[in-house]
């Protein structure tokens, strides 16, 4: 199954990992968080509905550390919607999804 990366979660993989580098002022966390996603997206890959069905929507999340992972599932493809701290606030978290149109 091919997976398609939505431009909402480069831009949030894109920041996390730039927030890591500037906090520990080394790329070496930021690279172990990539790996692990890259083999959590792998895993999503072998098997798809994995991810706990979030709040009764088509939307998925497999969370990795730290981190979630959202994405959804079709015939065709795995959607990855966002890449999410779990340490940020919530509310921001509900209102992010809420704005998504899925595909």
């Amino acid at each position: 199954m091919k997976v398609v990366w939505a431009d909402l979660a480069l831009r949030s993989l894109h920041h996390t990992l730039l927030f890591w580098v500037e906090h520990t002022q080394s790329v070496k966390y930021s690279n172990q968080l990539l790996e692990k996603i890259e083999a959590t997206i792998l895993r999503i890959q072998k098997f798809p509905n994995s991810g706990k069905l979030y709040k009764k929507g088509p939307i998925r999340k497999i969370i990795v550390g730290n981190l979630s992972i959202f994405y959804t599932v079709n015939i065709k493809n795995i959607q990855i919607i966002l890449i999410w701290d779990n340490r940020q606030n919530p509310n921001k978290l509900n209102e992010i999804l809420q704005k998504i149109k899925l595909s």
